[in-house]
C-alpha cells in the first residue's frame, strides 16, 4: 500500500481550497445577477413616501395600495382589459359594441358610484373589454353581455353598466398616460405596463414605463 507523503497531503489541501474558492465565486456571481435582475424590474427613484402610502416593492414586485379589488369572489377567467387615455374633444358620443348574449342581472350587486369628469379634465379613461348593461323592465330583469369600449372614471368605475375589471384577478394593460386614484402612469408604446387587481393592491407584473404617486412624489421606473 502506498503511503501518503507530505507532497501528497499538500496537494490534497490545495485541491480542496481551490474547490472552495470556485464555490464562493459561483455563489457571489449568482447573487449579483439576481439582485441586478430584481433592480431592473422595479427601480424607485425617490424615497419620499410615508410608510402608510408607500408602494411595496421586493423581488421585482410593485403593489400600489390605493387601487384594490372590490369585494366578492375572485373571477376564474381573469379577463384582460385595455385602458387608454382619450382626449375629451375626441371622445365619441357613443361607442359601437358587440352584444355577446344575455345574463341574469345581479340585482343584489351594488357597484361603486361613477364620479363624472369635470371641464378641467382634458382626458378620459376608456376601457376595452367585456362589460354588462341592464335591459331594464322590458327584458324582465335581464341584461346584456357586451364587448367593446366604454368610459370609466379615475377610480375605474364605468359610466354605465358594470364590469369585472375591479374584481380580484382581473388584468389591466395600460396604454399611454393615465391617472388612476392619484397614480400617474406612463406606459411604453412597445411594451405596455400590465397590472393585476388584487385585494392587496394593484400588482405590477409586466411591461415598461413608470408610475408616479401624485400624493407622495414617489416615482417607480418599471421594466428598465
Amino acid at each position: 500500500m502506498r503511503t501518503l507523503t507530505e507532497c501528497d497531503y499538500a496537494a490534497a489541501v490545495l485541491t480542496m481550497r481551490c474547490k472552495q474558492i470556485v464555490l464562493v465565486v459561483a455563489v457571489t456571481l449568482f447573487c449579483n445577477s439576481y439582485l441586478l435582475a430584481d433592480n431592473q424590474e422595479v427601480s424607485p427613484s425617490t424615497q419620499s413616501a410615508s410608510p402608510s402610502t408607500q408602494p411595496t416593492a421586493g423581488a421585482g414586485r410593485l403593489v400600489l395600495s390605493r387601487i384594490v379589488a372590490e369585494g366578492g369572489q375572485p373571477i376564474d377567467n381573469k379577463p384582460t382589459f385595455i385602458l387608454s387615455s382619450v382626449s375629451a374633444s375626441e371622445l365619441p358620443k357613443q361607442f359601437s359594441v358587440e352584444i355577446d348574449g344575455m345574463i341574469n342581472w345581479p340585482n343584489d350587486y351594488q357597484p361603486a358610484v361613477y364620479v363624472p369628469y369635470t371641464d378641467s379634465d382634458k382626458e378620459r379613461i376608456v376601457a376595452d373589454g367585456l362589460f354588462y348593461v341592464s335591459g331594464g323592465a322590458q327584458f324582465q330583469g335581464g341584461g346584456f353581455r357586451c364587448i367593446g369600449k366604454f368610459v370609466v372614471d379615475k377610480n375605474l368605475t364605468p359610466s354605465e353598466g358594470i364590469w369585472d375589471g375591479m374584481k380580484e384577478g382581473a388584468v389591466h394593460e395600460l396604454h399611454g398616460k393615465l391617472t388612476i386614484q392619484d397614480y400617474a402612469f406612463e406606459s411604453d408604446q412597445e411594451a405596455p405596463l400590465k397590472f393585476k387587481v388584487t385585494k392587496d393592491g394593484y400588482l405590477y407584473f409586466g411591461g415598461k414605463g413608470q408610475v408616479r404617486d401624485i400624493k407622495t412624489g414617489e416615482i417607480y421606473k418599471l421594466g428598465q
